[in-house]
């Protein structure tokens, strides 16, 4: 068991640790969020970043990164490599090359030998959640928790082969031979998105890099405030609640479960934080790739016309789906009062189904009592956006706001009707 205890600044950065082992206190820059510096009363461990607020150098390894701000380096032995959708394809470490292949949504199914081509071991998922390992000439089960996490792996005759107890942030070791059979089972997936690197301890966590015994990133959010106001914070600083398979933004695990069955796999709530990463973000134009269609109308990420590369989901600035999948025949535009958003600035949203969105708090934004200020035909998603920009300009503009975007580009409004602030 651990009795572990953390204190956290008023931007939810970890400043103290408390444990049997004594109390780290770390030192976190007020303006940036960057760790600086931690203690534990008898050394100190110094942080550095480069321009982009990535970290260089932690006192145990040094980093390096690519033109897209992705790791690319450790130490400058250890390289990496990333495929157009983000997706990290390849690890050279020791002199040893892994590749690794992924599914329609972004499940790591396979890691490979880079030199023979023989699978190292092979994941099978259902939904969100991973059920089976196929290694060498055996086939184990997986049983993991309500976030889809990993916690033990099984024999064909049920005999535990890996047990991870882990520590609240994940920085535990797994059990590896759980029976002191002599032959350690090794496998690297822990929380949602993450996949576990010996060779410096962090969890590769899709487009960003967590180190678990920080219990956060080691980059700047991709998609900027869009993902929180603590740029490094992993799952709210709560990864006993929420997840964050894509490094980008918080979300629930159970709303992850829920909404598994859209047609290329992915959840809908990680199809939604890719769409808001490509809108709000040109560092996430990789992510893009894999939902983008034409009339994706965003205006900070204008793309060039090209054939669509997946099916066309439309989003709004809450984050949701355009799929009218709500008994009733009318979505509405609502208005949320400034005094229940962070930003105390009114908020704009739509919805096809008000009630079921004012459960969810997560964005920071309680639409309880939200004010109904008009409708649109379900599924109509011009009309949809149209209104929702209307409504953003009838109350000044988008700077005048909590959104965080334009529903409709400003080229547009002309041709849609839409009246300017």
């Amino acid at each position: 068991s651990f009795n572990i205890g953390y204190g956290y600044d008023a931007n939810g950065n970890r400043s103290q640790q408390t444990g049997t082992a004594g109390t780290t206190d770390y030192t976190t820059s007020p303006t940036s969020n960057r760790l600086d510096s931690l203690t534990d009363g008898v050394t100190t461990q110094g942080f550095s970043y480069d321009a982009n607020g990535s970290l260089t150098a932690d006192g145990s390894h040094t980093y390096g990164y690519d033109k897209t701000g992705r790791l690319s380096s450790v130490d400058g032995s250890t390289a990496y490599a990333y495929n157009g959708l983000g997706q990290r394809v390849s690890k050279t470490a020791s002199g040893t090359g892994t590749v690794y292949a992924y599914d329609e949504a972004g499940h790591l199914v396979g890691e490979y030998d880079a030199a023979t081509g023989n699978p190292i071991q092979e994941t099978v998922w259902m939904g969100d959640t991973p059920i089976a390992v196929v290694k060498g000439s055996g086939t184990y089960y997986v049983h993991a928790d309500h976030l889809n996490t990993p916690r033990q792996i099984n024999d064909q005759a049920g005999d535990p082969v890996w047990v991870w107890d882990t520590i609240t942030f994940g920085n535990s070791t797994p059990d590896e031979d759980p029976l002191a059979t002599g032959t350690p089972f090794v496998y690297n997936l822990r929380f949602p998105g993450q996949y576990y690197d010996s060779e410096t301890g962090l969890h590769q966590n899709y487009f960003r890099d967590y180190h678990p015994s920080l219990g956060r990133y080691i980059q700047s959010d991709p998609i900027g405030l869009a993902g929180g106001i603590n740029t490094y914070a992993y799952a709210g600083s709560s990864p006993g609640n929420y997840i964050d398979p894509l490094g980008l933004q918080t979300a629930t695990a159970a709303a992850a479960a829920a909404s598994a069955a859209e047609s290329s796999g992915m959840s809908t709530t990680v199809k939604n934080i890719v769409r808001r990463a490509m809108a709000v973000s040109p560092y996430s134009i990789a992510a893009a790739c894999l939902l983008y269609t034409p009339s994706l109308d965003a205006p900070e990420c204008e793309m060039p016309d090209s054939p669509s590369y997946g099916k066309c989901w439309m989003m709004n600035e809450a984050g949701e789906s355009d799929e009218a999948d709500v008994a009733g025949e009318e979505g509405c535009i609502y208005c949320v009062k400034g005094d229940k958003t962070g930003s105390g600035k009114d908020y704009v949203g739509s919805t096809d189904n008000l009630g079921n969105r004012q459960r969810d708090k997560s964005d920071g934004r309680d639409r309880e009592g939200a004010e109904v200020v008009d409708t649109y035909p379900k599924g109509d998603r011009d009309t949809r956006r149209a209104k929702e920009q209307q409504a953003i300009n009838d109350r000044g503009g988008v700077n005048n706001l909590d959104n965080k975007r334009n529903e409709v580009a400003p080229k547009h409004w002309p041709s849609k009707g839409i009246t300017p602030p």
